[in-house]
């Protein structure tokens, strides 16, 4: 499975801002578009190394732990994961009925 990691690059006196995609020792920089959202500037880098490499396929999105960009990976039904963990309402609720305050 790829994983593309997407990182937000500040601007300098010499460029503008820019998001840069890599992969597999790969990587992609394009112009931040002050047009888009956070998100969808991220997107196009991921979406710019794809099409560099000639991957195919759609991409799933999650945040980086350091908070600095994106992490993607393509999505296929044969490589999921199935994750036993309530979800944060379910938590919530149980921990509610429990007298446990949040």
């Amino acid at each position: 499975m790829k994983a593309i990691w997407t990182k937000y690059i500040g601007p300098t006196n010499f460029r503008g801002s820019r998001v840069k995609a890599s992969a597999e020792g790969v990587s992609v920089t394009v112009g931040y578009d002050d047009g888009l959202n956070r998100d969808d500037a991220h997107d196009r880098a991921a979406l710019a190394l794809c099409a560099k490499m000639g991957w195919p396929g759609g991409l799933v999105r999650g945040g980086r732990p350091d908070g600095c960009g994106n992490v993607y990976t393509f999505d296929a039904d044969c490589n999921r994961v199935a994750n036993p963990t309530p979800s944060y309402a379910e938590q919530d609720k149980a921990r509610k009925a429990a007298g446990g305050v949040r």
